[in-house]
C-alpha cells in the first residue's frame, strides 16, 4: 500500500491525515503541483487530493487541473481509491462532468448532514466539519451523494472508485490559525472557539474515514 497526495498549495496540506499514515506506517508521496506544474507519471494503490484556491475551471492559468481530471477518470477505471478534499471533490466531480460554479461563501465550522454510506458511513447523521470554499460542485451522473448541507447542499459524493468531501476533516488547530488570518478579530475568535468544541470529533471521524479509505483496494494498480 502506498499513497500520493496532489498538494496544490503550500498552505493546505494533509494535516491531520499525515498524522494518521504516520501511525499506521502508510508510505505517502506529495505532488507538490505548485512546484512542478505538471502531473508526473504515477504509480499508486491510493489517491488523496487535496484543496487550493483556485478554481476547477481556471486551467488555462493552471494547466496541471486538466492533467489532475485525466488522472481521476483514469484511477476510477481501474478501481484504485480516490480521496479529494474541497477543490479535490471538485475536481472528481468536474472529471466526470459535474458543473463547478460559484456559490455561497462558507468558512467555518457548518452542521452537515450524511445521507449516504460509502467511506464516511462510521461519521453521524449529524455532524460539524470545518469548511472554507465558495465554490460547488453537481453530482455527476451516476454518483451518489453522500452528506448535504443547509446552505449549499452537496457536500459530499461518490462514483465509482473516488470519493469528494466539500469539507475538511483533515484540519488541525494550526492549519485553521493559518487559514483565517486574513479574516477579522470577531470571525477569528468564533472559529477560533468553534475549533475547540469541535476538532476532538473531527479527528474521530478522520481516523474513521481513513480507516475505510485504506481497506479499499483497486482492480490493478497504474
Amino acid at each position: 500500500m502506498n499513497l500520493v497526495i496532489f498538494q496544490h498549495t503550500p498552505e493546505e496540506t494533509m494535516g491531520y491525515f499525515e498524522t494518521i499514515c504516520r501511525e499506521w506506517n502508510v508510505p505517502f508521496d506529495y505532488i507538490r503541483l505548485f512546484e512542478t506544474n505538471e502531473v508526473p507519471n504515477i504509480k499508486t494503490s491510493h489517491v488523496l487530493i487535496l484543496g487550493g484556491p483556485m478554481s476547477v475551471n481556471d486551467t488555462r492559468t493552471y494547466p496541471y487541473l486538466a492533467d489532475e481530471k485525466m488522472w481521476i477518470r483514469s484511477f476510477v477505471k481501474s478501481g484504485i481509491p480516490v480521496l479529494g478534499i474541497c477543490l479535490g471533490a471538485q475536481l472528481i466531480a468536474n472529471a466526470f462532468s459535474g458543473k463547478v460554479s460559484a456559490c455561497e461563501e462558507e468558512v467555518g465550522w457548518r452542521e452537515i448532514r450524511r445521507i449516504g454510506t460509502g467511506i464516511i458511513m462510521d461519521v453521524p447523521s449529524t455532524f460539524r466539519a470545518f469548511q472554507m470554499h465558495s465554490e460547488t460542485f453537481d453530482i455527476p451522473i451516476n454518483g451518489r451523494i453522500l452528506c448535504e448541507g443547509q446552505n449549499v447542499r452537496n457536500q459530499a459524493f461518490d462514483i465509482g472508485s473516488a470519493t469528494g468531501l466539500q469539507f475538511h476533516f483533515e484540519i488541525t488547530a494550526d492549519l485553521v490559525q493559518n487559514w483565517i488570518r486574513h479574516l477579522s478579530l470577531a470571525k477569528r475568535d468564533e472559529i477560533s472557539h468553534d475549533t475547540d468544541v469541535f476538532l476532538a470529533n473531527s479527528h474521530i471521524w478522520c481516523r474513521a474515514i481513513a480507516e475505510r479509505f485504506f481497506k479499499k483496494t483497486g482492480k490493478n494498480h497504474r
